[in-house]
């Protein structure tokens, strides 16, 4: 049902449906796979917390860039964790306070 207003109401959508039924493709089969492409979807904005984008595809690279900063971000965290937690064991192994 969704997927039959999301080919009604998104051109995008829209046009990917008229292009399959020129190619000869099956109108149910387009439509699963519309459904299946609007679950993708879901599932990318709950998983991300971040608000839909119709225009993803032409701003992957933006995207691309801000999710690699976040992800350096908190393996610089990790790291300063992993060194500070190290210094203390030297130090406890050592007796010398810090």
């Amino acid at each position: 049902m969704l997927s039959i207003v999301s080919v009604r109401t998104v051109p995008r959508y829209r046009a990917y449906f008229q292009r399959r039924v020129a190619e000869g493709k099956a109108k149910m089969h387009i439509l699963v796979a519309i459904g299946r492409k609007l679950l993708s979807v879901f599932y990318a904005i709950s998983k991300r917390g971040l608000p839909y984008d119709p225009d993803w595809e032409v701003n992957r690279h933006l995207a691309l860039a801000r999710s690699w900063h976040q992800y350096s971000n908190h393996m610089n965290q990790y790291r300063n964790l992993l060194v500070g937690a190290l210094c203390y064991r030297i130090a406890r192994s050592n007796k010398v306070l810090l």
